[in-house]
């Protein structure tokens, strides 16, 4: 066995990036950055003062879960950059969502559709939402005195880019090939 094949072989740290984890977090960072930067809303009927969501959550959850936390961690970095409370807010729920997501692919396609759902909104409201609530509240009132506030006041407003977000990332499982679905790591 040649030393290329036995570091093949190896169980690699979670970390580690294969070239096609690098190619995904490239293109997954790049796309949720522009979205971003563009300010790009998809209105969502309904909301109050027309308000929308960011698709670049969409865009963040795939990418992380095809290529599992180390692409995670890097799609939260560069393609949140726009602030650095944005970056604070993304990187750990991306973290998760592609730890979790090579855990929930082995079972059946429908258990999977599933638990992604449930993914998802692990994401957003144990991830996403406390993240925006304590960045908020150190930043403009200097303490954290108004997370709990900041908790009430930010759910309401991202349930539908929730909503939105499991519906469309379930449908793109769905609709693609298995081999387009299997974790890269």
């Amino acid at each position: 066995m040649s030393d290329d094949q036995a570091f093949a072989a190896q169980k690699k740290p979670w970390w580690y990036m294969s070239a096609r984890q690098i190619g995904v977090a490239a293109a997954f960072s790049g796309m949720a950055l522009a979205v971003t930067l563009a300010h790009l809303i998809v209105p969502i009927p309904g909301l109050p003062g027309g308000g929308g969501m960011d698709p670049s959550e969409i865009i963040r959850t795939i990418g992380a879960a095809l290529g599992g936390p180390s692409v995670g961690l890097v799609i939260g970095l560069f393609g949140s950059v726009s602030s650095i409370s944005n970056v604070i807010n993304h990187i750990p729920p991306a973290i998760f969502i592609g730890w979790v997501y090579k855990r929930i692919y082995n079972y059946p396609k429908t258990k999977r559709m599933i638990y992604w759902i449930l993914s998802v909104a692990v994401y957003y409201y144990i991830g996403l939402v406390p993240s925006i609530a304590i960045s908020t509240s150190i930043q403009y009132f200097k303490g954290l005195d108004m997370v709990v506030p900041m908790l009430v006041a930010v759910t309401p407003g991202i349930t539908p880019e929730f909503i939105v977000t499991a519906i469309v990332t379930t449908i793109i499982w769905g609709a693609l090939p298995e081999k387009y679905t299997k974790p890269l790591w």
